[in-house]
């Protein structure tokens, strides 16, 4: 009887043991669980700009929103900055902005390389009646460029961080101040670009977006 009651106790001992070995748990990480085959597609779209105009320190109550160019200058008391603005309303403002790209046509070179800022304009302004004295301010450069000293090129600004901004919420699409990171120089440097006036190489913003 002792030998028949340990068999039994060894029986169940075993029965248990594989019980707890069927009984243990999985481990699932996130990573099964992300979702990066999920497909994603990739819009590029090409904006020209609706409102371009420049503002100069030496006419400062002057208006140039019907010019065919826009001008950049460092120069004493006589400074010029661009302004530049695009409809980003056909871009979902869901959609996941992953590149951006201001781009300018440089008509005529400054005599000397000069860095050329684009700056995330914070105000509303109108392309008819910005002047120097009525111009809206602008954040801290989002990026700059050497301008070199060869015209008929177009340079180019990454300006992601803002489009997205203006993207998701649209009523702060001001658009972008282009200018000379140092201003007032004693020999006068200019640099001008096509307006969108102008027949060809229009200001254009090139944006990649995901949905």
């Amino acid at each position: 009887m002792r030998r028949i009651l340990l068999s039994l106790l060894a029986g169940a001992a075993a029965v248990g043991m594989v019980a707890t070995a069927v009984a243990a748990p999985t481990t699932v990480t996130t990573k099964k669980l992300t979702a990066a085959n999920v497909p994603v597609t990739l819009t590029t779209v090409t904006l020209t700009a609706v409102a371009d105009t420049y503002a100069d320190q030496g006419a400062a109550t002057s208006n140039f929103g019907t010019a065919t160019t826009l001008n950049v200058r460092s120069a004493t008391s006589g400074n010029r900055r661009s302004f530049v603005r695009f409809d980003l309303s056909a871009i979902p403002t869901t959609a996941r902005v992953q590149l951006a790209t201001l781009k300018l046509t440089m008509s005529t070179a400054p005599t000397a390389s000069r860095s050329l800022e684009a700056d995330k304009v914070s105000a509303t302004w109108a392309e008819t009646s910005l002047t120097w004295n009525v111009q809206p301010a602008a954040g801290a450069a989002t990026a700059t460029v050497a301008s070199g000293t060869t015209a008929g090129v177009i340079l180019s600004w990454t300006v992601t961080t803002d489009a997205a901004a203006f993207v998701t919420t649209p009523a702060t699409n001001f658009g972008w101040r282009v200018k000379d990171v140092t201003e007032s120089s004693a020999t006068a440097r200019l640099a001008v670009f096509n307006a969108r006036e102008f027949t060809s190489g229009r200001p254009t913003l090139v944006v990649v977006y995901a949905t």
